[in-house]
């Protein structure tokens, strides 16, 4: 019985490995598999549709595996009619998955085929009402009414909830959307966001982590000697100019509609979110919030260089600065931005 026990472990082990063995992709399969990975399904399709980039249906068979091969290792030796030097940046792949690569692309059936039933009206509808239903839930007029009926932390989760319900419907809108061009980004518009977001992670991160009276629920900041500290003396909005600053820096690398409408509906609730919060706040605290406001400013930076506030990076601490950059860090070297975004977000692959 001990020496049966004792070869448990290694039979377990020994049947992980065998399943492992088992259920290892083929070569097709891991090339379908790269194609999403390696962000070449965000300018191509595989159903001969129009998008960012030529289509890759039947690229193969057309043009020679040789041809697939030169195109993914040095983009610029052939390009295709309509098509300008530059836009494809060059993937770096392995030998493998070059390969796995080829043969997924000369199998006609490789591939998802895209998806059925999306519009760019359902991009659009879900968009106005995440950005509707955010204003609509807190306003003067709602909000003392469901946190009466609820109280105030079963407000925040309802709050909380439907946001998280809308923006997801509203991605999922956009990932289910057809390609309609608006305009075709120059290669060096992926820059744009890569030197800009690690400023607007800070922003984002410092906004819900510091103590504003922007804040819901913490209004009593005002009250304060010194409200205007730290990330507030850049903008007494971080978070929402954070959103608007994402959206308007990713509108220079992507030029297709559904792209524009999802990227406008974070940067319409940052606008108006915004312009609600000060309207509330000037309604309820009167001269307070415009002694508030006074010295600092919506736009970041503007009060700096006004000269009614100075620059402490000190005050912030550490804590909002690693917490923006580590999220920042995040975003650009793993799979996530791949994941919920087709693409990645380096300039060069």
């Amino acid at each position: 019985m001990k020496r049966g026990a004792a070869l448990l472990p290694g039979l377990l082990c020994l049947l992980v490995l065998l399943v492992a063995v088992s259920a290892r992709a083929s070569p097709v399969e891991t090339g379908v598999g790269l194609l999403q990975a390696k962000g070449c399904l965000s300018c191509h399709t595989l159903d001969g549709s129009a998008s960012a980039g030529p289509t890759l249906n039947g690229v193969v068979e057309a043009k020679g595996a040789e041809y697939v091969r030169r195109a993914i290792l040095v983009p610029n030796a052939d390009i295709a009619e309509g098509y300008s030097a530059g836009m494809m940046p060059a993937v770096p792949v392995s030998e493998a998955e070059l390969e796995a690569l080829v043969l997924a692309l000369a199998v006609p059936t490789s591939g998802a085929e895209p998806a059925e039933g999306g519009s760019i009206l359902a991009v659009a509808v879900c968009g106005f009402l995440f950005v509707f239903l955010h204003l609509f839930l807190s306003s003067g007029w709602v909000r003392p009414r469901l946190v009466s009926a609820l109280g105030e932390t079963r407000f925040q989760w309802l709050y909380t909830t439907q946001a998280i319900v809308m923006l997801s419907l509203t991605w999922y809108a956009w990932d289910l959307a057809p390609f309609v061009e608006l305009w075709r980004p120059a290669p060096w518009t992926r820059w744009v966001p890569n030197i800009g977001m690690p400023f607007v992670c800070i922003l984002i991160w410092a906004g819900y982590t510091t103590e504003s009276p922007t804040i819901a629920g913490k209004e009593e900041a005002l009250s304060n000697e010194r409200v205007a500290t730290g990330v507030l003396r850049i903008t007494r909005h971080p978070a929402n100019m954070g959103f608007i600053l994402w959206g308007l820096l990713h509108l220079f690398a992507n030029g297709d509609l559904a792209t524009v409408l999802l990227i406008l509906s974070f940067v319409g609730l940052g606008v108006l979110g915004t312009w609600h919060i000060e309207r509330r706040r000037l309604a309820r605290h009167g001269n307070a919030w415009l002694a508030y406001a006074k010295e600092t400013s919506v736009v970041p930076f503007a009060a700096i260089l006004r000269g009614d506030q100075h620059l402490a990076v000190g005050e912030m601490g550490w804590k909002p600065i690693a917490g923006g950059l580590a999220l920042w860090l995040v975003l650009l070297l793993t799979h996530h931005h791949e994941w919920f975004a087709g693409k990645s977000p380096m300039p060069f692959f």
